[in-house]
């Protein structure tokens, strides 16, 4: 079977893996070496070898791909030269040390452009300069007009000197990396700095609103502990910041309410849902005020709980209305019951919203299929459910009372008499109450 793409390109990084000469140059690469300015270090290093050597010329050379590169050099002038005429790229070939004493009796280079020619050079000694895993990425080289010898002792500096050029290159790249380091913890750091200055200019805007809002707000931890409330809670209940955060806030609620408010928060912080509940809240002048207290959860940018935002609005005048309307219908229920008779509401399209006993009784069927229904949907007749439908219609239209008669077919009767009065109407909904006796 042939390989796909993706094989053959693991194929060919495994066989460059491989290559040693692939590996020899990731290795010079990870130095960040190559075409970088002279360095006093590196310069040192090539001035003394060429001094204990006895010698016009040493080098720094690193040797990349049909490239070299002079790192530091003394004698020469210039900081590469041909590839093709280089003895340290031979060098790098040898397990550790090159001695050329006559290059014009060495077959490797006596046809060498800088032997026959141009300076002339007769004389080469180069040392290794290896990487921890034994690979070679160029040398450290002296280099001489006329043929010569190194002594055991100047080949053995040479090679010492080589092991500090590693060391050199090796701290240099420790401390770039340490420098990238450092560059990217201070650009994390000014990254933080800039999100908490957000973050608090943020809170600020936050505070200076939610302080001048009528409504009370408050903010909590992922624990659930307040650790804001706005002016508008201090003003209202007159608790003081020491007595209100944390879990204070609740001793300001009905003595009879703060068990139930109190669970309900803790089970929907546990859970971290929306919290919502209603309960009677103390005023700063020890009077209580029905409120409706609802929060919602805050997620940070990795999905991490936050705590809660959350408002209270004072309800009593809701509350009280609610109540009022309950007392009124159960009211209007009793009266509704009291009157003898067919008595029953509809709103402005003719469904029935109310109805007592003696219009179940008449109709023959129970209450819950009547509400919400319209003439149309419970009466035998089609004919006779336009004509009192259409009666309803023009009467308030009309907004005026009037009295008529409407047959209609019912299991123990023919036709009733309504009363059509319009003044039940509202701005919401225009509605109508219909009295009526069976015909005979």
């Amino acid at each position: 079977m042939g390989r796909t793409a993706g094989q053959e390109n693991l194929r060919m990084r495994m066989n460059e893996m491989d290559d040693p000469e692939s590996r020899r140059l990731s290795a010079l690469v990870r130095y960040e070496i190559l075409d970088t300015p002279r360095e006093v270090a590196f310069d040192e290093l090539a001035a003394l070898a060429a001094k204990l050597c006895d010698t016009p010329i040493a080098v720094v050379n690193l040797i990349g791909d049909r490239r070299q590169f002079f790192k530091a050099e003394v004698g020469l002038g210039v900081r590469e030269t041909p590839f093709e005429s280089s003895f340290c790229a031979k060098a790098i070939l040898e397990q550790d040390f090159l001695l050329v004493p006559d290059a014009t009796q060495d077959r490797r280079f006596d046809c060498n452009p800088l032997v026959v020619g141009e300076p002339h050079l007769r004389f080469y000694a180069g040392a290794l300069l290896k990487t921890d895993d034994g690979l070679p990425i160029g040398t450290l080289c002296v280099l001489d007009y006329e043929p010569r010898q190194l002594t055991e002792l100047q080949q053995e500096a040479l090679r010492v000197l080589s092991r500090q050029v590693m060391m050199q290159l090796e701290l240099r790249r420790a401390l770039q990396e340490r420098t990238r380091q450092l560059e990217v913890a201070e650009a994390r750091e000014q990254s933080l700095r800039f999100a908490r200055a957000e973050l608090s200019d943020s809170e600020a805007r936050f505070r200076n609103m939610a302080d001048n809002t009528p409504v009370m707000m408050w903010v909590t931890d992922p624990q659930g502990y307040c650790t804001y409330l706005n002016r508008s809670w201090y003003e209202f209940t007159g608790q003081a910041k020491d007595e209100a955060l944390g879990y204070g806030w609740l001793n300001a609620t009905h003595p009879e309410d703060k068990p139930t408010a109190e669970q309900a928060f803790l089970e929907a912080n546990g859970a971290q849902r929306p919290f919502k509940a209603e309960y009677r809240l103390r005023r700063a002048d020890g009077s209580y005020r029905w409120a409706i207290d609802a929060a919602s959860p805050r997620f940070g940018p990795a999905g991490e709980y936050l705590g809660y935002v959350g408002s209270v609005v004072d309800i009593d005048e809701r509350r009280e209305a609610e109540d009022a309307l309950r007392r009124a219908n159960t009211l209007l229920e009793a009266v509704m019951e009291a009157v003898p008779g067919v008595v029953y509401a509809k709103d402005h399209k003719g469904r029935i919203i109310a109805a007592n006993r003696g219009t179940t009784e008449l109709v023959g069927k129970p209450l819950e299929e009547l509400i919400g229904r319209t003439d149309k949907e419970f009466l035998d007749d089609p004919m006779q459910a336009e004509k009192v439908m259409a009666n309803d219609a023009r009467v308030m239209a009309q907004v005026r009372a009037e009295a008529l008669e409407e047959e209609v077919s019912f299991p123990d009767a023919v036709a009733w008499v309504s009363e059509v009065d319009p003044d039940l109407q509202t701005a919401a909904e225009a509605a109508k109450r219909c009295f009526g006796e069976p015909g005979p």
